[in-house]
């Protein structure tokens, strides 16, 4: 599944609810007519901090805007029309499922680069199985998991079996896969 860099933006941004931009205007704060007229010096500090706060909060919902138009003005109309389905499914979707949905997706956006390729290049080979095909890697991988459990408990009694598919590093140790830390997706290869 070859998708457009634009596209998976929109759906991570989208679909993970990191991104929560509100198009209408903001109500404006209540009116301050029940303060004295005069103010301690802590109490101005902390209006200043408040209003300080709001305004860096608000040129990031400014900029995570603009950056959400850019991304969307540069999909093609079939794209668009593609996501605006794809949110109104997920939308109408229990609350538990649109959770495991959003999870799996922030999940492969933050694999890295060379992970993420590995994983659409094995999502090809598996559509292109018949069906005997996918039943038959189903069975092989259940046996390979099962022997790779039983070898584990019998040589590491005690420790915790580590998830199956693992690497073996250089030295022997198992190293589970990598998944870069909850942030911004990114392009960049870790090296």
């Amino acid at each position: 599944m070859n998708c457009h860099p634009a596209k998976s933006m929109i759906i991570a941004l989208a679909l993970s609810g990191s991104v929560a931009i509100q198009l209408a205007a903001e109500p404006n704060p209540p009116p301050t007519q029940d303060r004295p007229e005069t103010a301690s010096a802590e109490e101005m500090q902390q209006a200043t901090r408040d209003a300080e706060r709001e305004a860096r909060r608000e040129a990031l919902r400014a900029k995570r805007e603009s950056e959400l138009e850019q991304v969307w003005s540069s999909l093609s109309i079939e794209e668009k029309a593609q996501m605006i389905r794809l949110f109104q499914g997920v939308k109408e979707l229990p609350k538990e499922e649109a959770k495991t949905l959003q999870d799996g997706i922030n999940k492969f956006m933050r694999l890295p680069p060379d992970v993420r390729e590995a994983t659409r290049s094995n999502y090809k080979i598996w559509t292109n199985m018949t069906k005997e095909q996918r039943d038959a890697a189903r069975d092989q991988y259940r046996l390979l998991k099962r022997e790779f459990e039983a070898n584990w408990k019998k040589n590491h009694p005690g420790e915790e079996i580590p998830q199956f598919p693992f690497r073996v590093d250089k030295q022997g140790k198992v190293v589970q896969p990598e998944v870069q830390p909850e942030a911004a997706p990114t392009d960049q290869t870790k090296k």
